[in-house]
């Protein structure tokens, strides 16, 4: 049996994974998934070359290792996502973290499309509000906010949700981007035990500001 499948993966609803934080647990706020207001980028900002997504073996110079016993990406996103990316692909990546980083994050997902995006900023808009359907989204605990990491001239969207499963509840921390090429979401589930205010999210974005280079390859 498939130990994480495309929704499960995003979702973040089982395993016991960390945070970028600490802390015990506690009370938070939620908004509504539809009080988001923030843009990723500007349409008219620089772009990088053309690339399609890749999913490599290892994120993080090693830090992360791709499962592969996780199920394919669910084949109806390219299709749903049709009017926003022409030529869409779709790709998803689970990835663990090695036994000796285990004070960082224990897993991360990596859910994209590539091919030729009309509107980076409407794409994700689209894109974040289909994942968020089928993942149940609740709302919003912490964001979102646009971070532009140190060294990188391209904003990411950040943000932790809170989500229900079968009757679960659960949270994730999660930043994405878009361009003229792709759009991407990387999630971190979190656990219990994470305070989701204690996340820093800085350090989250300068994450997968690193995932982004290596998911990205030349067309």
């Amino acid at each position: 049996m498939k130990r994480l499948g495309w929704v499960a993966a995003v979702l973040a609803t089982a395993a016991a994974v960390s945070g970028c934080g600490g802390g015990g647990g506690g009370g938070q706020g939620v908004t509504g998934p539809g009080q988001a207001g923030q843009q990723v980028a500007r349409e008219d900002a620089g772009q990088p070359r053309p690339y399609r997504l890749t999913l490599p073996e290892s994120l993080g110079q090693g830090r992360y290792a791709r499962s592969h016993d996780a199920a394919p990406v669910d084949p109806k996103l390219a299709q749903v996502m049709a009017d926003q990316i022409e030529g869409a692909t779709a790709v998803f990546g689970w990835y663990q973290s090695a036994p000796k980083d285990r004070d960082g994050a224990l897993a991360i997902g990596v859910t994209g499309l590539y091919g030729t995006v009309r509107s980076p900023a409407t794409a994700l808009e689209q894109f974040q509000s289909v994942l968020d359907g089928r993942d149940n989204v609740q709302g919003f605990i912490v964001g979102p906010r646009s971070i532009t990491p140190p060294r990188s001239r391209e904003p990411l969207r950040c943000r932790i949700v809170l989500a229900r499963t079968w009757g679960v509840d659960s949270r994730r921390a999660e930043c994405s981007w878009a361009d003229a090429s792709a759009v991407v979401v990387v999630s971190e589930p979190l656990r219990e035990a994470v305070r989701p205010e204690s996340v820093d999210l800085d350090a989250l974005a300068a994450e997968v500001a690193a995932v982004r280079e290596d998911v990205r390859a030349p067309r």
